[in-house]
């Protein structure tokens, strides 16, 4: 037991910046790595044999269950609930993720450094949604239901993060998930700091819920990073998590333009509202970063056949908005 904590404790080492390691006695002629990455290979051959379609069919009938009786027994069909919603749909993109880790038996093709990332997101936003009502859907689905998600979302993010430095460490590509994540870190804390809202009227806060929107935009760019670094092929259920989280950002999205003029700041030049803008520029941000980052991904054939899925894929090189406004001589007009 000791052995096995020692070794998630090193996993840890390189986890914000990466830096080399010395080579031991046993590897030091690159063996060892060959071997590890022949075994994260096969590794992937046999989860390809082993996909799990009714898990992951499960899955979304659970969820539409799911999201029908929140928008009409708890929400009463409020607009608001699209927030809820939106986590809804990020929580089962972390369920598909943690079905292709299951199915496969290792944490191959997946970041830790974006679990991460992710993790830090909602550990921020929810020290501010479990007690403070500043950010949160006014419908009834704010009052719990949203909560709720959230954490199970991040509990789902933690057991894939045990498995990548713990239990299934011999599968976790680390080399390949090289990219530093300690700036985005320092920068979204500093930012947020910057230009939080004051929806809470408590500046800590505020700041913690703001830096939690800023770690969820940075947070795919590691997974990008290992896609391009493995060869830019994405998994059938890989691509099932990125499509997911597309429509969650979209769904956010258009609840943020919605909710623009809702937003109250201090703000810092004139009358300028900042924080409504950024959050607008967040979400917007977000589609992009999947798409125009020059990350070329092979899409399984499973998923380029399903036109749902595809519009997903259109979400995420597509900015939220253009596909719901155009501009016209007045301004931005809906389609």
């Amino acid at each position: 037991m000791t052995l096995t904590m020692l070794k998630g404790l090193a996993g840890f080492r390189n986890l914000f910046w990466p830096c080399a390691t010395k080579p031991s006695l046993t590897h030091s002629t690159g063996h060892g790595s060959d071997l590890k990455m022949l075994g994260a290979m096969f590794a992937i051959q046999q989860s390809e044999k082993k996909s799990p379609p009714r898990f992951v069919a499960a899955a979304y009938a659970i969820f539409l269950a799911g999201s029908f009786a929140v928008y009409h027994l708890v929400a009463n069909g409020e607009f608001s609930s699209i927030l809820t919603m939106a986590q809804m749909i990020q929580c089962l993109a972390f369920v598909l993720l943690t079905i292709k880790s299951l199915s496969q038996g290792s944490v191959a093709g997946l970041s830790a450094k974006s679990l991460v990332l992710e993790a830090l997101a909602f550990a921020c936003r929810l020290s501010s949604t479990t007690w403070l009502n500043g950010y949160l859907p006014v419908d009834a689905s704010g009052d719990f239901v949203y909560q709720a998600v959230e954490i199970c979302s991040l509990c789902l993010v933690l057991f894939l993060l045990h498995r990548a430095f713990v239990s299934h460490r011999w599968s976790y590509e680390e080399e390949a998930d090289s990219l530093p994540v300690l700036p985005m870190v320092v920068a979204s804390l500093f930012l947020a700091a910057l230009l939080h809202a004051d929806m809470n009227s408590r500046p800590v806060f505020d700041t913690l819920w703001m830096a939690g929107l800023f770690l969820s935009v940075v947070s795919v760019l590691p997974q990008l990073w290992h896609i391009h670094q493995t060869g830019g092929v994405i998994q059938a259920c890989t691509g099932h998590y990125i499509a997911m989280l597309a429509c969650s950002r979209a769904l956010s999205g258009i609840f943020m333009w919605h909710a623009r003029f809702d937003i109250t700041c201090v703000p810092l030049v004139g009358s300028f509202n900042q924080a409504g803008r950024i959050r607008l520029v967040c979400f917007n941000t977000h589609d992009r970063a999947l798409t125009r980052s020059g990350v070329d991904c092979v899409l399984p054939p499973a998923v380029a056949r399903c036109s749902m899925l595809k519009f997903m894929f259109r979400l995420l090189s597509t900015s939220t908005f253009e596909l719901f406004l155009v501009r016209g001589p007045g301004g931005f007009v809906a389609l």
